[in-house]
C-alpha cells in the first residue's frame, strides 16, 4: 500500500468528527499532541518515552506529549503549554493544527480513572529536522526520550505483537508495537489513539 503522507492525514481529518465525552462530576481533562511530519518514507509520528518516576502510573511509557488541563484552561491551550514544557516545541509557532481524535477515558493498572484525554493532531513542515541529530528537542525532567516512528511501520499489522500485563493478578495479552531494538513499547491508551488515526486515514 502507498505510504501515508501528511496531506493524506490533513484531508482525512478535515471531514472527521471526533466523538466527545461529556465532562461531569469529578472528571478531569488532559490533552495530548499527535505530531506528524513527512519523512523519506512517508509520514512519521512523534512519540516520547516518559521518565521513570515513582507514583506516576505512566512511568516509562511511550506516549504523546501532553498533560493535565489546568482550571480555567481549554484543552487546546493545555496541549500547547504542555508540549512546550515537556519537549520545548511551541506548537503555535512551529506546527499546523490538522484536527482532533476521539476523547479517551484514561486507565491505570486496568482500572478507569476520572480523566478524559483529548488528542489533537499537528503537522510540522516537511523536512523539519527537529529531533534529528544536530537539532534536538529540549525535553524536561518528565521526558526521557523523543523519537520519530514511521506510520508505515505502524500501518503494517504484521509488525504488531503482544505483551503480557497483569490485572488483578491475572495475566492478559495486549496488542503492542516494539521498536528501538525492542526497548520501546507502544501500547495501551496511546496505541488506541494511534489506531484511530490510522483508521481515519485509511477510511
Amino acid at each position: 500500500m502507498p505510504p501515508i503522507t501528511v496531506a493524506h492525514i490533513e484531508h482525512a481529518l478535515s471531514s472527521h468528527r471526533a466523538s466527545r465525552v461529556p465532562l461531569g462530576g469529578f472528571m478531569k481533562q488532559a490533552a495530548v499532541a499527535a505530531i506528524v511530519r513527512d519523512g523519506g518514507g512517508g509520514a512519521e509520528l512523534l512519540l516520547i518515552r516518559r521518565s521513570e518516576r515513582p507514583g506516576d502510573p505512566w512511568s516509562g511509557h511511550v506516549a504523546f506529549p501532553g498533560g493535565r488541563v489546568e482550571p480555567g484552561e481549554e484543552p487546546d491551550e493545555a496541549v500547547v503549554r504542555e508540549t512546550r514544557e515537556e519537549i520545548g516545541l511551541d506548537l503555535r509557532r512551529a506546527a499546523r493544527p490538522l484536527g482532533g481524535l476521539a476523547d479517551v477515558m484514561a486507565k491505570a493498572h486496568g482500572k478507569p480513572l476520572p480523566l478524559i484525554v483529548r488528542p489533537f493532531v499537528f503537522a510540522l513542515p516537511a523536512g523539519d529536522a527537529r529531533g534529528d541529530e544536530g537539532a534536538p528537542f529540549s525535553p524536561n525532567s518528565e521526558v526521557q526520550e523523543v523519537m520519530w516512528v514511521s506510520l508505515a511501520y505502524l500501518q503494517e499489522r504484521g509488525n504488531r505483537g503482544t505483551l503480557v500485563w497483569r490485572i488483578a493478578g491475572l495475566p492478559i495479552e495486549l496488542p503492542c508495537y516494539r521498536f528501538g531494538g525492542g526497548d520501546h513499547v507502544l501500547w495501551g491508551l496511546t496505541l488506541k489513539m494511534v489506531d484511530e488515526l490510522l483508521a481515519v486515514v485509511e477510511g
